[in-house]
């Protein structure tokens, strides 16, 4: 709590008073964060595969942003049961923004519906894997830019039949 007066130029005293314990300052913290990574808009003309890869993207590198990462360990380390729901809430806005953008994608004929929610959850616990372990540990933050979009590119193509995607390219 020191080190948040001092960052915020006041005393540990007036930061108290404002918020009673650290379990109300992170929930302040989190209410103020951008909850759900914003997608760019899908764009006339382009592929369902093509698409697909660039929402995946966005979502696994809005998770490893370090700011994301940092109150993940801080909810985890704490063991605060509303950290905790807070937390999951927070996480899980993450999951349902990419379900709705399948959903959009489904609803503009570029995958099936029904697959878009069977494997939203598989493909995007597929794409952050062991790295997200390994960040949320204190390892390597993020995996390259190239890593992720080589890997994701491995799931949507390993899903492309399971989304009646068209075939994707060789």
């Amino acid at each position: 709590m020191q080190g948040i007066a001092n960052a915020a130029n006041i005393s540990k005293k007036t930061l108290y008073e404002i918020y009673p314990d650290k379990t109300a300052v992170f929930l302040a913290v989190l209410r103020e964060q951008d909850t759900d990574p914003i997608f760019t808009p899908l764009e006339d003309g382009q592929s369902a595969r093509d698409a697909l890869i660039s929402s995946m993207t966005q979502v696994v590198s809005f998770i490893f942003r370090p700011r994301q990462l940092a109150l993940t360990r801080i909810a985890i380390s704490e063991g605060d049961p509303e950290l905790s729901r807070a937390l999951e809430t927070h996480i899980d806005g993450s999951y349902r923004t990419f379900l709705a953008r399948m959903i959009e994608m489904a609803d503009q004929g570029l995958l099936g519906r029904d697959a878009a929610n069977r494997y939203a959850d598989l493909m995007l616990g597929a794409a952050l894997g062991s790295w997200h372990l390994r960040a949320l540990a204190g390892g390597r933050e993020e995996p390259r830019n190239s890593l992720i979009n080589d890997r994701i590119c491995d799931i949507v193509d390993t899903f492309a039949a399971r989304l009646q995607l068209d075939a994707a390219p060789d």
